[in-house]
């Protein structure tokens, strides 16, 4: 019995010792919270201060207009344009505007190639050609 309540009364010890440690880790994250919300107020008013020397408020709307009409009438299409071309070149025969290169359909491993992707189609209309071409270490081409 009396080891019984020394070990209840170590045990109440080390659960003191936890509370003061959670709020001590508690208090520690209060502070780096208020630092760093000071931080980002000192960073935000630098910010509306450079704002104000690039944009002055006298001509503010002016320019910010004139910026947003050269960002829809020029940056906007150029912009869909790259998303087009890098849609049907870089990610295979499917693009997101609806153009594609020939031999579009279904897509299969090229069988020797490394883990390149060729029509299944291709293939099939000339399979013997296919490994020929591969054995000549011709680059794969369809």
């Amino acid at each position: 019995m009396e080891s019984m309540r020394k070990l209840l009364v170590e045990k109440a010890g080390e659960l003191k010792g936890v509370d003061e440690l959670k709020e001590s880790v508690v208090e520690l994250l209060k502070e780096k919270l208020a630092q760093l919300i000071h931080v980002l107020q000192d960073a935000i008013r630098f910010l509306a201060e450079k704002l104000d020397l690039v944009f002055p408020p006298e001509t503010r709307a002016e320019t910010l207009h004139r910026w947003l009409h050269v960002g829809l009438t020029v940056v906007l299409p150029v912009a869909v344009v790259l998303l087009c071309l890098y849609c049907c070149c870089c990610r295979g025969n499917r693009c997101c505007c609806g153009v594609g290169r020939r031999g579009t359909g279904r897509m299969m491993r090229a069988p020797g190639r490394h883990g390149a992707f060729m029509p299944r189609a291709s293939f099939e209309s000339d399979p013997r050609g296919y490994f020929i071409n591969l054995r000549a270490k011709n680059d794969l081409v369809f």
